[in-house]
């Protein structure tokens, strides 16, 4: 669902919309409830190996996309600032922990959501910024167009 992904490849910031058939509680739910994350973040709804998060300011937040013997991968960060139902923003890096326990990372860079009332669903705005390169911008890009199309299909009926 690239149509989704307002800003051009590459740039700085991403930025990502759509309209959710849900309330603003309930898509906001869908990023702050581990359950429900983990139906739809990542490249295929249901493939995260964990999720995390400490709902607080200051709280730590952390999605694991694979974990094996040779060690685990995902993206991690720490909460902002918290406005239920209408935003959300935190910091968003991708780490890699070794088996001997090295834990190494990229650079922080920052994602921020508003979740406004539209008609009788909810319009999702995602900026992430400072992301440090030109290729992890295309990536995250692919990756958040792809999460808006997993979320899209959440059933947000039986909420």
């Amino acid at each position: 669902m690239l149509d989704n992904v307002k800003s051009q490849p590459g740039e700085d910031p991403i930025i990502v919309e759509g309209i959710f058939p849900a309330s603003p509680a309930d898509v906001f739910a869908a990023w702050t409830d581990p359950d429900i994350v983990k139906q739809w973040f990542g490249p295929v709804p249901g493939s995260l190996h964990a999720a995390e998060i400490d709902l607080r300011v200051g709280g730590a937040w952390r999605f694991v996309k694979s974990q094996d013997s040779n060690g685990a991968f995902g993206f991690e960060g720490v909460y902002l600032a918290i406005e239920p139902p209408t935003g959300l923003s935190f910091t968003w890096r991708q780490f890699k922990t070794l088996p001997d326990g090295t834990h190494e990372t990229s650079a922080d860079s920052q994602v921020d959501l508003t979740f406004d009332a539209k008609d009788t669903g909810t319009f999702l705005r995602v900026v992430h910024s400072n992301i440090e390169s030109e290729a992890m911008r295309k990536g995250f890009a692919g990756g958040w167009g792809k999460g808006f199309e997993n979320l899209s299909h959440l059933a947000w009926q039986s909420r």
